[in-house]
């Protein structure tokens, strides 16, 4: 995986680290899993922005889905598959959200700004699919709240 030099850490008088030079920051798209081991992003900025909008929209259709089936009245099987662009909607937006690509991880390449892919260390790979498991089990459990609460919006009248 290409990786970026460390920045320094800002400095100021009233900052506890002036001077020392900072880790990776700690956010949502580096934090590891309960091993406390880090996750390196397999998408660049732009696969992020891609499914970040891939995402938003899949949660327009939803929303706008659910709209329809309250005002058409439909029965609760076929409000079910507002599960769909709800599963969408997740793996857009988790993929986006924690810089890990499903397809990427199990490719073992880095998708950078042109849509390129290299591939990456083995440490890494093994890293990107272990996220990925966590985007696909949460993707799974969003379609399923996504269905049952359509279903229950049956319930409305």
């Amino acid at each position: 995986m290409i990786t970026e030099p460390a920045a320094s850490a800002p400095t100021s008088p009233r900052s506890p680290s002036a001077g020392v030079a900072a880790s990776a920051p700690k956010s949502p798209t580096n934090l590891g899993g309960a091993d406390g081991t880090a996750c390196a992003p397999n998408i660049s900025a732009a696969g992020r922005r891609m499914r970040r909008r891939f995402g938003l929209i899949s949660m327009a259709v939803t929303v706008v889905g659910l709209g329809a089936c309250l005002a058409l009245r439909l029965p609760w099987y076929l409000r079910t598959l507002l599960a769909i662009p709800g599963a969408l909607a997740a793996i857009g937006l988790l993929q986006a959200r924690r810089g890990t690509c499903v397809a990427r991880a199990a490719e073992d390449t880095f998708e950078h700004d042109d849509f390129s892919k290299t591939p990456v260390s083995a440490d890494d790979a093994r890293r990107s699919r272990r996220a990925a498991a966590r985007v696909t089990r949460d993707t799974v459990l969003i379609a399923l709240l996504c269905a049952a609460g359509a279903a229950a919006s049956a319930l409305l009248r």
